[in-house]
């Protein structure tokens, strides 16, 4: 508007001029041309020096008005550069003018939160370089307490740190303004006040302490502000601000303590990512032991230090027997469940000295020196052992397995880790072998074993598709009247080159490569067609026998398989005897009798085999539903002079008896055992006394003869006695 009229004022004045200049002139009485010819002229003559004049006159105003305005422009626009450069402490003075003192103001308020800002930026920075440089976490602590007394108006900062594990312990630190952080120890947080703590999201105003915040608040705190720290999605610490009255924090200071307590919750989870990488890299997932390159590790340095020392190493090979049918018959997770409860009970026998670790699957291992005591490795094998024999409860069901151990010692057994572990993994499977549930140290002559393992592995799974198996069939005789009434099938391999193999060279092996179930299946279909097949040729055999292992009968078609060999071969379904072994029952019972009433439900005949000498035996009679027991063989050999052996013949046969169950004695090698078990009530004999493994053609030819025997003597005993007379 100013300008306006600076311009404006001249340019009027000159038309105003020469306006009263022409009037003036005609007021004279000129006339017309005259007062035409003397107005241009003397127009000529006064016009351009006023034009100029006044445009002078204009263009001074102008730019006396124009520097007016621009100089406190000017003097904003350089602080607004220095703003940009970061230079936040400039300011523009321009209180004289009222009409830019607004502004003025407004930029100075802008100046002040951008300085702020620049200054918690750069906090901020600071804290970021401490947290990269991976320092420890009571240093950031401290760092981020300093700054929060500095920059918010408090009394005093306290920050707690969870620790994660089940005690529920904190560690806290504090700093009150003027004096240095210190640290009050560790303090009990229970889980309701880490829920509570999790739950105040931005962080809460407190009047007062008490209740579930108390852990977290100072003992004299009138007023304060808690804010809860997540880190990996849980409150993983707290930062409590004991404010000077019941104001407590504007938004702005909240903010600040957000930002800082965000980089202490970047910090923590730093810290918890490096501490699961490097449990990743060197424990066990599944049981939270050192894994295989964490045992190796301390096994070579364990080694290293003995031939410093010149002392000795021990490291023991575990594996759980049985595990293969816990994960087959149960599940991978009840296997998981077994895994995690083994590890703990072999971390509770090992002192601290020593390590154990898992190095896959069900195996173990435990590293031992021992500079002291040469015997600690037997007598931890002896509480290993024991420990794991325990029944184990995973779910509703209580499971046995037992272990295998194999010891190797340094310096006699070896001086490196590799070879440590070969011998003492050598050791383990001598152990399986012996017997399973036992401790073996390994000798030298076992490396020949575990060589001809390793073959009998590789040529197993050939032998079937080769034709090298053949079943031998024994028969079992019915001890009253002489008759034979089965036919026990017995596996053999013809192996090409070292001849006629019984199943303890091999069945072991099969059992642990998980080939069993195609093995047992192949031998039920062969000895049920052998059955139809001497059916046919008018052979009198009621029944035929054979093995089932506790692997074979948890796998999940088992049944079908028995339901299909009596479709196709058998018509009558008690012509098949099922023989379990007393180990099916031990893993899991409730499972077991679920399997063997299906079992049953098919019509089959079913012996309970070796029993004696398994878990619980007794039990089984009252809660398994079968038809014979077949006494163990180590019970026969010592009759019929040992009394002991005669006690434990009369108590089972008077317990099977009297629940209804047919009696079966193996293993009746001698005249005497033969007649004292039939005396004593044995109700089916079986062994070389009666006959030996044949096969199938020489057991065509033996069954006619002995039966023939056994009719022969039954018309013996029903032939009437004829009186001679007397004369």
């Amino acid at each position: 508007m100013l300008a306006a009229l600076v311009a404006v004022v001249p340019i009027g004045a000159v038309v105003a001029a020469l306006y009263f200049q022409s009037e003036l002139l005609f007021a004279l009485g000129r006339a017309p041309g005259e007062l035409e010819r003397a107005g241009l002229a003397e127009f000529r003559e006064s016009f351009l020096p006023v034009l100029y004049g006044v445009v002078a006159f204009a263009l001074l105003g102008a730019l006396l008005f124009a520097r007016r305005i621009l100089n406190p422009l000017a003097r904003m626009l350089s602080v607004t550069r220095e703003l940009a450069s970061r230079d936040v402490w400039g300011r523009a003075d321009l209180r004289r003018q009222s009409r830019y003192r607004n502004l003025s103001n407004h930029l100075k308020v802008l100046a002040d939160d951008v300085a702020q800002q620049f200054n918690a930026r750069k906090t901020l920075s600071s804290i970021d370089q401490v947290i990269l440089s991976g320092a420890d976490i009571s240093l950031i602590v401290e760092i981020v307490l300093r700054h929060i007394v500095e920059s918010v108006h408090c009394r005093r900062a306290v920050i707690t740190v969870l620790c994660d594990d089940p005690a529920g312990n904190a560690l806290t630190a504090e700093m009150s303004r003027g004096h240095p952080v210190t640290r009050r120890g560790e303090v009990v947080v229970g889980e309701d006040s880490r829920r509570w703590l999790a739950a105040q999201g931005y962080g809460t105003q407190l009047s007062g302490r008490g209740g579930l915040c108390e852990p977290f608040v100072a003992p004299d705190a009138r007023h304060s502000f808690v804010l809860p720290i997540k880190a990996d999605g849980k409150a993983a610490a707290a930062v409590s601000i004991i404010t000077l009255d019941e104001r407590g924090l504007d938004e702005v200071q909240m903010d600040h303590v957000r930002d800082l307590a965000d980089r202490l919750a970047v910090a923590l989870e730093a810290i918890s990512r490096s501490e699961r990488l490097r449990r990743k890299a060197y424990f066990d997932d599944l049981t939270g032991l050192p894994n295989r390159d964490f045992c190796f590790a301390r096994l070579d340095r364990a080694i290293k230090q003995a031939k410093h020392l010149e002392t000795a190493v021990a490291v023991m090979f575990i594996d759980l027997d049985g595990f293969k049918a816990i994960n087959d018959s149960l599940g991978h997770i009840a296997g998981d469940e077994l895994i995690r409860q083994a590890a703990f009970r072999l971390s509770n026998c090992v002192s601290e000295s020593g390590t154990v670790g898992r190095l896959g699957g069900d195996e173990f291992a435990v590293v031992l020196p021992f500079p002291v005591n040469a015997a600690d490795p037997a007598e931890l094998s002896k509480r290993l052992i024991a420990t794991l024999s325990e029944p184990f409860t995973i779910g509703a069901s209580e499971i046995h397995v037992s272990a295998s151990i194999g010891v190797a010692r340094f310096p006699e057994d070896g001086d490196s880790r590799a070879e440590l572990l070969r011998k003492a993994d050598t050791a383990m499977y001598r152990a399986k072998e012996s017997g399973r549930g036992r401790s073996v140290d390994y000798s030298n002559t076992m490396g020949i074993k575990v060589d001809e393992r390793l073959r009998v592995e590789s040529e197993l799974r050939r032998a079937l598709d080769n034709g090298e198996f053949v079943i031998y069939y024994q028969p079992q005789m019915d001890m009253r009247t002489g008759r034979v009434v089965s036919a026990e099938a017995l596996l053999r391999w013809l192996h090409p080159y070292d001849g006629l193999l019984l199943p303890e060279r091999f069945v072991a092996v099969a059992e642990d490569t998980g080939y069993i179930p195609v093995l047992g299946k192949w031998v039920l279909a062969k000895a049920c067609g052998q059955l139809a097949q001497w059916r046919e040729q008018g052979l009198d055999l009621p029944r035929i026998s054979v093995n089932v292992s506790a692997r074979q009968f948890r796998h999940h078609d088992f049944i079908d398989v028995v339901e299909s060999c009596l479709l196709t071969l058998l018509a009558d379904a008690k012509s098949l005897e099922i023989e379990l072994t007393e180990s099916v029952f031990v893993d899991d019972l409730a499972k077991a009798r679920e399997t063997l009433e299906k079992l049953k439900a098919t019509g089959v005949y079913v012996s309970i085999d070796d029993f004696g000498t398994g878990y619980s035996s007794l039990g089984y009679l009252k809660h398994l539903t079968f038809d014979a027991v077949k006494v163990d063989q180590s019970f026969i050999h010592e009759l019929p002079n040992d009394r002991k052996s005669e006690a434990i013949i009369r108590a089972v046969l008077a317990m099977c008896h009297t629940l209804g169950k047919v009696v079966v004695a193996e293993g009746i090698e001698t005249d005497s055992q033969f007649h004292y078990l039939r005396k004593a009530g044995v109700d089916i004999g079986q062994g070389f006394r009666i006959g030996r493994p044949m096969p199938p053609d020489e057991f065509a030819s033996y069954l006619p003869v002995m039966q023939a025997r056994a009719e022969a003597r039954e018309q013996e005993s029903v032939r009437p006695i004829v009186m001679k007379s007397v004369s």
